[in-house]
């Protein structure tokens, strides 16, 4: 069970690095002082963004670190009802504390965006311009 959730941890930690990287709104592309900074810096939603997607993003290194010492260290018939039961549940916890952080970035994702544009059509996750689409 703890390689499973090593392979969940890592593509937790690799989303959450991303995220850390690729702002939501992207960067500001201006000639002033302001240029290559967040473009929603300013709003709440960016810090609440930072904050979790960096909670995440410790989380889940903790939890390779934890499933990392269940899958290298040697038990004794002892450490299977003390030691074991104690790490698969600290691994266990912090995995899911970190999939939440995620979910919150997520959101705070989506809401920084729809709030910027202001439509419905913000709801996306991904940018996308008018096309002009022929009716059929």
């Amino acid at each position: 069970m703890a390689n499973h959730c090593m392979v969940i941890n890592c593509l937790i930690t690799a989303m959450v690095f991303a995220a850390a990287y690729t702002f939501p709104g992207g960067y500001r592309q201006t000639e002033d002082k302001y240029n290559g900074f967040p473009v929603f810096l300013s709003k709440p939603s960016f810090l609440v963004f930072v904050l979790a997607d960096v909670v995440s993003f410790l989380l889940s290194c903790a939890s390779i670190a934890i499933f990392s010492s269940i899958n290298t260290s040697r038990f004794a018939e002892l450490d299977f009802l003390q030691t074991l039961p104690k790490k698969m549940m600290f691994g266990l916890g912090t995995l899911v504390l970190s999939m939440m952080m995620l979910t919150i970035a997520l959101l705070t994702h989506v809401a920084a965006k729809s709030h910027f544009f202001g439509t419905a059509a913000s709801y996306s996750l991904f940018p996308a311009e008018k096309q002009n689409l022929p009716n059929f």
